[in-house]
């Protein structure tokens, strides 16, 4: 687990689909409940880039073929993780191909139960923490 001061990715993916942006959610069964971006904690050594690009693979099955475009947002999201420790997450918005199919098939340590693209009201409506909806709000204009 991260230590304090840790640095991480959030990772706020879309795809432009026929009925309008979709927003990529997850469902979080591991510690607490509801609903997140994929995110976590940079392994050492890793760019915060690779960190964005492994954690999606892991939590939403999305390869580096699916991303059309990842950048930096210049916004973070700031808590503090069941441990106590400080946690920083560089938020990322990626865009992914309309044919990108998520799936929680190599989500080997069980984070999460559920995947679900949703409308830009419906993911303010289910994000589970208000600094996610926060970040959500300030990012989705980027769109």
């Amino acid at each position: 687990m991260p230590t304090n001061g840790s640095t991480g990715v959030a990772a706020i993916v879309f795809k432009r689909t026929a009925s309008g942006v979709k927003f990529l959610l997850l469902y979080r069964v591991l510690h607490w409940r509801g609903w997140e971006f994929a995110k976590g904690h940079a392994d050492p050594g890793e760019s915060m880039r690779e960190a964005l690009l492994r954690e999606l693979r892991e939590e939403t099955g999305l390869g580096d073929n699916d991303v059309v475009c990842a950048k930096p947002t210049g916004l973070k999201l700031c808590f503090t993780g069941l441990g106590g420790e400080q946690r920083s997450l560089e938020a990322f918005l990626v865009e992914v191909g309309h044919k990108a199919r998520a799936s929680l098939a190599g989500n080997y340590c069980k984070e999460h139960s559920t995947v679900r693209w949703v409308s830009t009201a419906r993911a303010l409506e289910l994000l589970y923490w208000d600094n996610s909806r926060e970040l959500f709000k300030a990012v989705a204009k980027l769109v």
